[in-house]
Formats: structure tokens, C-alpha cells, sequence
């Protein structure tokens, strides 16, 4: 359970050191109508990001997209911003400016402690030869990624500052009143020499369709939603193995009960088209502890005032077999040879009580989430799930000798031949049903 924390929080954690900036399209846009683009060919454009100390400016150039009706937009490489000012100058050198509002993006940083991180730290500590070396082993590793992905996550923002900010889609300029140049001579709005002090009194633009992610004023927010869930889970087991070379003659029973599951998550929506998260999943049953945490993602399709989520995730679990039984037979032979007249080869299991084992959990879910106040959703689920469970024996190979000493007298004798333990592994399928409550904030 320490273990799962752990790896949530440096997780989380990782998800704000760094932004995959470098591997964004240079170019961000701005929808125009055909009447505004008919007016801006004839124009010359630039953008600049209205700074007082280092003013950088970017051509502007007008492109259509095919695939779109040939939708007219304005077209320019990424500039750092909230707001930036869009300058248009036409043939008789009258000026106008226009505020042009952006967000700033965030996203999955692919960094080394967020991509090979986890599956290193799961078969170091999913072994069971050298567990304490192999756990200082692990601590080494997370703290010299962590430093250096904080150094190249920092390198990244610095050398792609500008590539997280782009003008929002809901973001448009259809009237022509809004892009037609002023007589520079009736005013000194635009003097260059004015710009420190002038520019900043261009009207800003505002959102006429705010949402829970877009404010009025353009800036962007993010739903924070957190959940409770139970559901029934069905099992089927579709694999069972010993781990390594061992073998058992007897049946050794590993069986995953059907019952109920809990779930918690903490979910981020930064759009209405998806979100993303993690959730604790726990199963309610005396005699095995089951626990896996999920890095999931799931996409949001509208229906009326409901939503479907279609969605899956990856993630780190623990499991451990705390009730079990022991088991005895006897067999006539050993390694494929008779034992012999008089003797008996007894194979016993003694279960081993809360040994711990990792594992990779696997989840694909559905779910309709129907909206019963503002910010409060309750949600029908189905998903799939593949985790496996083990059962660990000391497994004790002995030999029994019967001697008829004398008409009254047997004598008994006991060889132990091999003691080990062995590991079985079970690996299930569950689907499981359940109800949620969605609380957003």
C-alpha cells in the first residue's frame, strides 16, 4: 500500500516537470470569415506579444484548409502570451490593432520517469531475490530520473516557451468593423513611441460562450472531479502457472471470488472532449488483499445533457494471499521412478500467509454519466479488467518406509528428500458493473 502511494504521488507529481512542448505543431491559428479575409489580403500583418522589455513580433499569413470548405484562418509560428496583439497595416500606412486572446497548454510529459520508470521499478520489486538491494536499486534510479528529467523538463520550457500558447477555437474575427484600419493621423493610439502606454488600452476580447474550461475572459480551467464507485465483479480465471521450473502433483486450488469492488479516483477534465486521472481499485474479501492503482484516460462523446466515456488504463498493484489451506498426498513414485515395496512418497503444502506480490493491472471501461445538479453526476459503469493473484507453499517432498520388523512389531521410518517454495500464479479476467458519484470542483 506504502509502495502504490509512492508511486501516485511521484507520478503526480511528474506530470508537472515537464510538457511535451517540443513535439507541438510550430504553428497556432486564428478562424476569420471570408469577408475578413477578403479585406486582409490587401494588408500587411503582424503579430507581436506586447511587452514593455523584449517586444517580439511573427509575420502573419492567411491560409485556407482544404478539408474545411476552404475555411480562411490567419496563420503564425507560436508566440508567448495571454494576450497578443494582432497589427495590420494597409497600402496607405493606416494601422489597427486587435487583441488577440491565448491559452497556455499543459500536457503528459514523456519523460524517462513517466514512460520507463514504472516498468523498471515493477520487476525490481516484483522479484524476490535480492528484495532490499534491489529496492535501494529503485530509490537511485526514481531520484536520478527525477533529477534529470527535472533538468531537461526545465530545459524544454525554456527552449520552447513559446510553443504552450495558442489561440482558443471558440476564438473567432467575422466582422469586418473589427479589422479595418484607423486614420494614424487622427490618432496616436499606434505611434510607436506610444506602445508601452497605448497598447495596453486595445479593448480585449471576450468570450461569448464561456464554459466550465473557458472562462469569459479566455482564460482556460480545468474540472477537478472526484469519484466513488462499487460495483459486482465476475471473475474468470483463464491461466494458471508455477512460477520458474516448479511443479505440483496435487491440486493446488488459486481462486479469485467474485464480489465487490471499491474505487476512488481523482480525475482532471481540461476540455470537454476528454479526461484523465488516477483511481484506487480495492477488492472487498477476507482472504486476499487486492489493491492496484490506475493511470487512466477516457474520451467524452455527448448524448442530450448526459455523456458516454469510453476509456482504459495502465497501472501498479499489489496483491497478497492472507487465508489459505494446506495440502497432502501420496504417490508411488518420485521423479518419474517406483519408490519401491513399503514406501510412499508423501508431497506436502503449507501455505504461506501475506506474502506480497506486484503486478501490471490492465482496465478498459465504459461509462454513462448522467448529471443529477450542477456539479454532482452519478454514472452506470462496465469495464474489464486482467490482474492475476498468487498462492505461495512451502512445498515438502517425503519418503515413508514401512518394515515389518517383527508379527507385532512396524517399524515407520520418515526421509525428507526436498523442501521448497513454490509460487502459483493465477491470471483473471473480471467484468464488473457498478454505480459511481461524481463530484466536480
Amino acid at each position: 500500500m506504502n509502495r502504490i502511494l509512492m508511486f501516485a504521488i511521484v507520478i503526480f507529481a511528474m506530470h508537472f516537470c515537464g510538457c511535451n512542448s517540443a513535439f507541438r505543431p510550430r504553428k497556432t491559428q486564428i478562424r476569420i470569415s471570408n469577408e475578413v479575409a477578403k479585406y486582409l489580403a490587401n494588408t500587411e500583418m503582424v503579430i507581436h506579444n506586447n511587452s514593455e522589455k523584449k517586444q517580439i513580433e511573427r509575420p502573419v499569413q492567411i491560409e485556407y484548409l482544404e478539408n474545411d470548405s476552404l475555411q480562411p484562418q490567419l496563420t503564425y509560428t507560436r508566440l508567448k502570451g495571454e494576450i497578443v496583439i494582432l497589427q495590420i497595416k494597409d497600402s496607405l500606412k493606416y494601422l489597427r490593432n486587435v487583441a488577440i486572446p491565448q491559452v497556455k497548454l499543459t500536457a503528459y510529459p514523456l519523460l524517462i520517469s513517466t514512460t520507463t520508470s514504472p516498468s523498471i521499478a515493477y520487476f525490481l520489486l516484483s522479484s524476490k531475490k535480492n528484495y532490499p538491494r534491489n529496492v535501494l536499486i529503485v530509490l537511485f534510479y526514481q531520484s536520478l530520473a527525477t533529477n534529470f528529467d527535472a533538468f531537461i523538463g526545465s530545459t524544454i520550457m525554456l527552449t520552447k516557451k513559446h510553443a504552450r500558447y495558442t489561440v482558443p477555437r471558440s476564438f473567432s474575427i467575422t466582422k469586418l468593423s473589427e479589422v479595418v484600419t484607423l486614420d494614424s493621423a487622427n490618432s496616436a493610439l499606434l505611434k510607436k513611441e506610444d506602445v508601452p502606454t497605448q497598447l495596453l488600452d486595445i479593448p480585449l476580447p471576450i468570450n461569448q460562450n464561456p464554459t466550465p474550461f473557458l472562462t469569459a475572459d479566455y482564460k482556460k480551467k480545468y474540472q477537478f472531479i472526484f469519484t466513488v464507485n462499487s460495483g459486482y465483479g465476475l471473475n474468470q480465471a483463464i491461466l494458471s502457472k508455477f512460477i520458474g521450473n516448479q511443479t505440483s502433483r496435487v491440486p493446488l486450488p488459486n481462486n479469485l471470488a467474485n464480489g465487490l469492488w471499491t474505487s476512488f479516483g481523482i480525475l482532471i477534465q481540461p476540455s470537454a472532449k476528454y479526461q484523465w486521472g488516477y483511481s484506487y481499485h480495492t477488492k472487498a474479501d477476507p482472504n486476499l488483499s487486492c489493491n492496484y492503482l490506475l493511470n487512466e484516460i477516457g474520451v467524452l462523446i455527448p448524448f442530450h445533457k448526459c455523456h458516454f466515456e469510453i476509456g482504459g488504463g495502465l497501472g501498479w498493484g499489489m496483491t497478497t494471499h492472507i487465508h489459505g489451506n494446506n495440502y497432502t498426498d501420496s504417490f508411488t513414485t518420485y521423479q518419474n521412478k517406483p519408490v519401491g515395496s513399503g514406501r510412499l512418497l508423501l508431497e506436502d503444502y503449507q501455505f504461506i500467509p501475506n506474502e506480497k506480490h506486484t503486478f501490471l493491472p490492465v482496465n478498459v471501461h465504459f461509462q454513462y454519466i448522467y448529471p443529477i445538479k450542477k456539479n454532482i453526476e452519478i454514472t452506470a459503469s462496465a469495464s474489464y479488467s486482467r490482474i492475476p493473484i498468487y498462492s505461495d507453499f512451502i512445498k515438502t517432498e517425503t519418503l515413508l518406509t514401512t518394515q515389518k520388523i517383527t508379527p507385532t512389531i512396524t517399524s515407520y521410518n520418515r526421509d525428507e528428500l526436498s523442501q521448497q517454495q513454490i509460487t502459483i500464479k493465477t491470471l483473471n479476467e473480471i467484468y464488473n458493473l457498478g454505480l459511481s458519484v461524481r463530484v466536480k470542483f
